[in-house]
């Protein structure tokens, strides 16, 4: 009972953090200072703990991370930015943490019940209320996808025929709310992939098997930088401008946002530093992940931070019957997709709740291993 409300009541202070992020009131109280600090503490004691109790470290997981941390600090250090690599890297101390715990799924469901109050709650407020009417929209609307997409998971179960008629009653309805309101804030992103996912659990569908997970993921985590290019490209033909009135009309905004602009710049100045980048990780810019690792950390950046993501999403076969494990992956990946057109996930000071999701698939393959199960 106390492993299960620790994990709550840390789960719970990642939304809050993650909320308050970049935001005047957390930089007024140094929200992100404190949360390093956390992190490291709790990091440090769990590790030596699991020394102790476990003396054998999984050798290649080990020397995946060693090679990531070195090669963006690295990248950093040669280019006189010191260390400021450590400002993105200290979230994933968030999957490790987790995956030190062996997360049942009446941990998950539990914290997916949080998670959707809390998210409706911040939608809500900045739809109806004032106290968030300064907030940036896409901001607001990004907390209530990662919101959803934590939620979510609990219902990978579910389907239009499940027997438990109620599950299913009470995922639509919140959903629907949730889009109703995602839609106000004017975010297409989040609007979109909150109804992808919605439809993914409606019909369930079986995006990933054991067989195909790896080559599937490969392409989907690269989407940010297919789309950037692809983007890039369709904004120099003739058939722009017709798209652009086309979105005027129907969205009241042009059909890239700007966005084909920045990424053109992007790609410009990953001309002139492919291999290893700027070394300087800028925030609030370039609205897509790939191109901020791109222009950050270089090509050699880029694949060492998409290898690392494959790998801990891989570790999942084998146990994709699971539909928490299965759901944590689906909803990390519709993030991913919605991080070719948005800031967050790839920035000094992240948002944490990508990585929370990564660590409770991690935490939930954990105790799926030490128990012997597919399914409780």
């Amino acid at each position: 009972m106390i492993k299960k409300y620790s994990f709550v009541l840390f789960s719970v202070l990642i939304w809050v953090f993650a909320l308050f992020n970049g935001t005047g009131l957390g930089q007024t109280y140094n929200t992100n200072g404190i949360l390093k600090l956390l992190l490291i503490g709790i990091s440090l004691y769990m590790f030596a703990w699991q020394i102790r109790s476990h003396p054998k470290i999984e050798t290649k997981m080990f020397v995946y991370v060693i090679i990531f941390v070195g090669v963006f600090a690295g990248i950093s250090l040669i280019k006189k930015f010191d260390f400021s690599s450590m400002e993105y890297i200290y979230v994933f101390l968030i999957v490790y943490i987790i995956s030190q715990l062996r997360v049942k799924k009446s941990y998950i469901n539990m914290v997916s019940y949080i998670y959707a109050v809390l998210g409706f709650s911040i939608l809500y407020i900045y739809v109806y209320g004032t106290a968030l009417s300064n907030w940036n929209e896409n901001s607001i609307a990004m907390i209530g996808f990662f919101s959803y997409a934590v939620f979510a998971i609990s219902f990978f179960d579910a389907g239009l025929k499940m027997k438990l008629k109620f599950k299913i009653v009470l995922f639509m309805v919140i959903s629907l709310a949730y889009i109703n309101f995602a839609e106000q804030t004017d975010s297409r992103s989040s609007t979109m992939m909150i109804i992808l996912c919605m439809l993914i659990i409606l019909f369930r569908l079986r995006i990933f098997s054991n067989k195909n997970i790896s080559r599937r993921l490969a392409w989907i985590l690269n989407v940010p930088l297919a789309l950037a290019i692809l983007i890039v490209i369709v904004s120099q033909m003739p058939m722009y401008d017709a798209l652009n009135l086309w979105s005027l009309r129907n969205f009241k905004k042009p059909v890239f946002n700007g966005r084909d602009d920045i990424w053109l710049d992007g790609i410009r100045r990953l001309k002139e530093s492919w291999l290893l980048g700027s070394g300087e990780l800028q925030s609030g810019y370039w609205h897509n992940c790939a191109i901020s690792c791109l222009t950050t950390y270089g090509i050699v950046g880029y694949t060492i931070w998409i290898k690392v993501l494959h790998k801990i999403l891989t570790r999942a076969k084998g146990f994709l019957q699971d539909s928490y494990v299965f759901g944590s992956i689906v909803v990390f990946c519709l993030i991913m997709i919605q991080q070719s057109f948005e800031l967050g996930f790839f920035a000094p000071n992240p948002n944490m709740i990508p990585y929370l999701i990564l660590g409770i698939l991690m935490g939930r393959i954990h105790y799926l291993k030490v128990e012997g199960k597919i399914n409780e």
